[in-house]
This record gives structure tokens, C-alpha cells and sequence, in this order.
């Protein structure tokens, strides 16, 4: 599966609803370009989107950055995906998860 949106499919992860080993990647929104910038990231997220489980939260979010699989068109100036049509790439669709 490929992701969209980092503070929404982090949080389908911790909902259960899509497991971690089946993510390819997270096109996401995001720019942040050093290890301080994620810390802030995943504060916002945590209040906004992870309140529930916000440990488990930042685990899922670090063990992505550090694994290499958040792309992040912002940083290279271009513009992140829409997620109108949803978060996630299943199949080759753009869909939100039930």
C-alpha cells in the first residue's frame, strides 16, 4: 500500500485498520529535513490525529522515517499529493479506508 498523508494513515495504523508491514511508502505533505522538525511534526499530529495512542503514534511515524519510507515532495519544491479522493493507494486507487 502506498500512503498519502502521514497524520492520517499513522492513524489508520494504530486503528488497526492497515498493518505496518504493508506499507510500501507515504507520499506525504510533510517538510522536514532534520530529526528536530520530525519531533515537532509529531507533536502537532499528536494532538490532532494520534490523541488516542500517541506513543505508538510516534513509534510508527519514527520507525517510517528512519526506514526511509516518508517522501516528501514539499522538500524538493514540488507539490504533495491530494488526498481528496483519499489517503491510501490500494490496487493502483486512490481510496479512503472504511
Amino acid at each position: 500500500m502506498i500512503g498519502l498523508s502521514l497524520s492520517w494513515c499513522v492513524k489508520d495504523i494504530i486503528e488497526g485498520k492497515v498493518e505496518l508491514d504493508e506499507v510500501e511508502k507515504i507520499i506525504c505533505g510533510t517538510r522536514i529535513e532534520n530529526p528536530q522538525h520530525f519531533e515537532q511534526v509529531c507533536e502537532h499530529y499528536c494532538a490532532y490525529y494520534w490523541e488516542h495512542n500517541r506513543g505508538r503514534a510516534v513509534l510508527i511515524a519514527s520507525k517510517l522515517f528512519n526506514s526511509g519510507k516518508l517522501d516528501q515532495p514539499r522538500v524538493r519544491g514540488e507539490e504533495p499529493p491530494n488526498t481528496c479522493e483519499g489517503h491510501w493507494i490500494v490496487d493502483g486507487k486512490q481510496t479512503h479506508l472504511n
